[in-house]
């Protein structure tokens, strides 16, 4: 999916809850290297996941509403 989002010129990736879609993956290091490789092809990248999946990350919450 990642790939053909980015053959699309001035694509913006919005990802929703990507460990729904990949529940093998322990964290997203998988995700987040693979969205660097297409870095140069992609405009924006959004993630959406609840926030006890934040761990998964590596981090913290980077907006909290």
């Amino acid at each position: 999916m990642l790939l053909r989002a980015a053959m699309v010129q001035g694509a913006i990736v919005v990802l929703d809850r990507p460990f729904a879609i990949l529940p093998h993956i322990r964290n997203g290091r998988f995700i987040m290297e693979t969205l660097r490789k297409l870095d140069d092809m992609i405009v924006e990248t959004h993630i959406f996941d609840y926030s006890w999946e934040k761990e998964r990350y590596g981090g913290t919450d980077v907006a909290e509403n």
